[in-house]
């Protein structure tokens, strides 16, 4: 629990920055998991 507080500490400067990058991960990753699956196919 210490370590998260800590780890949210060091980030809060960078969280602006960050939040829309992670934003912008998260939007991707929902729409990526359906297209990353045809070249997984591919693959197997």
């Amino acid at each position: 629990m210490t370590v998260l507080l800590i780890y949210k500490r060091e980030i809060k400067p960078l969280k602006k920055s960050a939040e829309k990058r992670y934003n912008a991960r998260v939007a991707r990753s929902q729409h990526e998991i359906p297209i990353q699956r045809k070249p997984i196919n591919k693959k197997h």
